[in-house]
């Protein structure tokens, strides 16, 4: 069977406001079309299929129109939910999914009640998938562990926990399937894409890689941003998300990962298959001339613009009107706030003000004239 891994879509995501819905629209027709042509059976999606819990309607079609894509292009799909998406809600709509051969392990359960899914794709071939979604640490360690015990001890019971649930889960592998593992994990070694959930990717979530010795043909791993291979014993891959979702993950190419599985053979390195419908993410350095230089080469990336000039009133609004695309503008400009050696003692106010700003390497003739303006009045005769 032809097995296809994805996660990560974060579908409602923003860049600094900006919607991402088209680009995601895109993206998921460019990997129907790679199901269709590749003639894919499976695809597995390892969640943080939503950014946010309560994903907008518009977020939920993009979503749901997706998978029906595959599945039309007559594949099944197999997805869990990530730390990003609501697992009740994604659940609940479970029965109706399975009407369309797509096989939701949205919460974790035992593998007799769904946690462990068998499916049998259109050649007769039989795949079995142990599901284990999100394994948020406050379902572990409870109020009384934190109160009671040391921070070692909370990791280790967080990493036996996630060990043991997943030896359950395989525990129902056979040699007359192709045995696999979808799981929304960090895994201790994995490099960080830029894009992911600070507060649930520091140490306390990390799972050590010899929780993944599982007899499995194939690990298919989400949340980390970043594709890679893990390089252990045993086969497990991050496939990344499917476009650059911030500016963390600018160097990174966007794929999904494609291989064949056998019953009872082992699975070769995944081939990555590169996304091209995402738009980039580029920083850039420069004045406003070296930037008007580059304009035409950044084409319809989003932009983080880091600026070589002096500040001044407007500069943010000069920048975005020469590269409509600038969602983030910081000035870059060498600073010369040194002490100065220059007494002002006995200064008058408007000096003090321009000595300020000649300093702080700030040009603004308008404040200096409002100053003076506002000095003027003050000093104008009160009249009856």
């Amino acid at each position: 069977m032809r097995v296809l891994h994805t996660s990560d879509w974060h579908v409602g995501r923003a860049v600094r406001g900006r919607s991402r819905e088209e680009e995601h629209r895109a993206v998921f027709a460019e990997m129907a079309g790679i199901v269709r042509e590749e003639g894919v059976d499976l695809v597995l999606v390892a969640g943080d299929i939503f950014d946010h819990q309560s994903p907008s309607a518009t977020a939920e079609e993009i979503v749901y129109k997706a998978l029906l894509e595959f599945t039309s292009a007559g594949a099944q799909v197999v997805l869990i939910s990530g730390n990003h998406d609501n697992a009740e809600r994604l659940d609940a709509i479970r029965p109706l999914l399975n009407f369309a051969n797509i096989h939701t392990g949205a919460k974790l359960k035992r593998p007799e009640d769904g946690g462990c899914v068998e499916v049998t794709i259109r050649n007769g071939e039989t795949a079995r998938v142990a599901l284990m979604p999100w394994p948020s640490r406050s379902k572990i360690v409870s109020a009384d562990d934190l109160m009671n015990k040391e921070q070692a001890q909370h990791q280790s019971q967080y990493w036996d926990r996630c060990h043991r649930i997943l030896k359950t889960l395989c525990g129902g592998f056979n040699e007359s399937s192709v045995n696999m593992v979808l799981a929304h994990l960090v895994i201790t070694g994995a490099l960080l894409g830029g894009g992911e959930r600070a507060s649930e990717t520091i140490e306390d979530y990390w799972v050590p890689p010899e929780s993944l010795n599982l007899n499995a043909q194939y690990v298919a791993l989400g949340h980390i941003h970043k594709p890679q291979g893990l390089n252990l014993m045993w086969p497990a891959w991050y496939c990344g998300s499917p476009m650059q979702l911030d500016f963390g993950e600018e160097k990174d190419a966007k794929s999904l990962l494609l291989f064949d599985a056998k019953a009872g053979s082992p699975i070769r390195t995944p081939r990555a298959i590169e996304l091209k419908s995402g738009r980039r993410m580029i920083t850039v350095r420069g004045d406003l001339q070296q930037l008007s230089a580059r304009k035409t080469d950044l084409g319809d990336a989003y932009l983080r613009v880091y600026l070589n000039e002096a500040l001044r009133p407007g500069l943010a609004d000069e920048v975005r009107e020469l590269l409509p695309n600038a969602v983030e503008v910081k000035i870059d400009a060498p600073s010369t706030m040194e002490p100065s050696l220059v007494s002002r003692e006995g200064m008058q106010p408007r000096d003090l003000l321009a000595s300020y700003f000649e300093h702080a390497n700030v040009r603004d003739e308008s404040a200096l004239k409002l100053f003076d303006d506002l000095v003027e009045e003050d000093d104008a005769p009160v009249t009856a």
